[in-house]
């Protein structure tokens, strides 16, 4: 960066020393260097005010509810399914089914659904609709819809 105050004091002492064309146009010359310092500074803190500006603007108060609320959310599910209790559940779940007459019923169900071709009385069809509720896995999928 230059430095305008040594332009002055060496315009000075070229003036002092009886060089006088010399001595203004260094001093024009350090003027013109000011001026063009301060119009860089100024055009640095106009593009900063416009990156502010537009970053107001591209962040609605909306946005930013949805935002906070979105992580909050987020925090609240994932605490949720961590401490979730599986074991209970499959426990409960798997005591649904263990009994012959809850899986001859859903067997049954599924048969009448046309969702599987089996005999209502099919004890090979609920064997294995009992294998699969003991050996399978078991996904959950959760769609949350909510109305504010």
């Amino acid at each position: 960066m230059i430095d305008v105050d040594y332009l002055d004091t060496l315009a000075a002492d070229q003036m002092a020393a009886g060089f006088n064309l010399t001595g203004a146009d260094i001093k024009s010359a350090a003027n013109a260097i000011r001026e063009l310092q301060l119009t860089v500074k100024n055009l640095q803190e106009i593009s900063e005010g416009q990156r502010i500006s537009e970053q107001v603007m591209a962040t609605s108060p909306e946005r930013i509810l949805f935002d906070s609320f979105e992580a909050y959310l987020t925090v609240k599910v994932r605490h949720e399914i961590e401490n979730f209790d599986f074991e209970t559940f499959l426990t409960h779940l798997t005591a649904d089914f263990v009994d012959a007459d809850s899986v001859r019923n859903i067997v049954q169900q599924m048969s009448a659904d046309g969702e599987i071709e089996a005999a209502a009385d099919s004890d090979q069809v609920e064997e294995a609709v009992r294998d699969m509720i003991r050996n399978g896995s078991i996904t959950i999928q959760a769609d949350i819809e909510l109305e504010c």
